[in-house]
């Protein structure tokens, strides 16, 4: 939709300021339900050679039989969440295109990292864009002091440029606009919220969302690792895992399942869980 940041920059504007097309689908975008059926014919009659969306996009359109002539379809571009492997796999088989992902978030101005579709390295959101700086930091939860990390190393992810924003807006004042950066931004360096590494070549990694972690009984479990396993599951569409207070442990683990194949069984895909997870049924 188009006021989402993603559409406006990545979708609209970018290629316009190549003097290049754009197809809008219509208001709602990808969460007009009748477009899925449809979006094969729309590749083939405007000979789309790009187009972004996120995981669960990617998803739905890997369950529809390819009825057009896909081919001028290059750089599919995913992003605003992890890619689960089984997505991405099952898209490649689709459609023979691979997946190119991205990496971004409003505060920044949508883009920070991409792929190049000639050189996608699975697993990685790409390396940073030009004019901007992406780094992992460790942030001391009792002083809240930053320590920058060597390449390699998991923590929280930051982003510097021109292209981060200023602050939220709280309110106006004197004819101004009255801004707050909420503890975000730090000497031009924004706190994304985002948990990754950045290689020694600069591929970015994302692993998790720092408030997502659920910890339970002092062990760190991250809910990407368990909702890939679901995902991987043949009768599993998609998986979310979150957190639910326990009086013993602190937090244990819940997992939302949407099912593929209705008829499938609950307690088999829980024992598959289970044995892929712990080593045991």
């Amino acid at each position: 939709p188009l006021f989402h940041v993603n559409a406006l920059i990545v979708t609209t504007l970018a290629p316009l300021m190549r003097g290049q097309c754009t197809v809008w689908a219509g208001p709602l975008g990808f969460r007009d339900p009748d477009l899925y059926g449809a979006f094969w014919q729309v590749v083939q009659t405007y000979r789309v050679n790009a187009m972004s969306a996120v995981p669960a996009v990617y998803g739905v359109l890997s369950t529809l039989p390819v009825v057009a002539d896909i081919s001028s379809l290059t750089l599919p571009i995913v992003g605003a969440a992890p890619l689960p492997p089984a997505v991405r796999e099952v898209w490649l088989a689709r459609t023979g295109v691979p997946l190119c992902e991205g990496y971004g978030l409003t505060e920044a101005t949508c883009a920070s990292a991409r792929n190049f579709p000639s050189a996608v390295r699975p697993g990685s959101v790409g390396q940073r864009m030009p004019y901007q700086q992406v780094a992992a930091v460790d942030i001391d939860t009792e002083t809240g002091t930053w320590t920058f990390l060597p390449p390699g190393h998991v923590g929280t992810l930051v982003v510097s440029g021109s292209v981060v924003f200023p602050g939220y807006v709280v309110g106006r004042e004197d004819g101004r606009w009255q801004l707050d950066a909420a503890g975000k931004v730090r000497g031009g360096w924004l706190d994304t919220g985002d948990l990754g590494s950045v290689s020694e070549d600069g591929y970015l990694t994302l692993t998790g969302r720092a408030k997502d972690i659920i910890i339970r009984g002092g062990h760190n479990i991250d809910p990407a690792a368990v909702e890939d396993v679901l995902r991987a599951h043949p009768a599993v569409a998609d998986a979310g895992v979150v957190g639910r207070p326990d009086q013993h442990s602190g937090e244990v683990p819940v997992a939302f399942v949407a099912l593929r194949d209705p008829d499938a069984d609950p307690e088999a895909i829980r024992a598959m869980l289970v044995q892929q997870v712990t080593g045991r049924v």
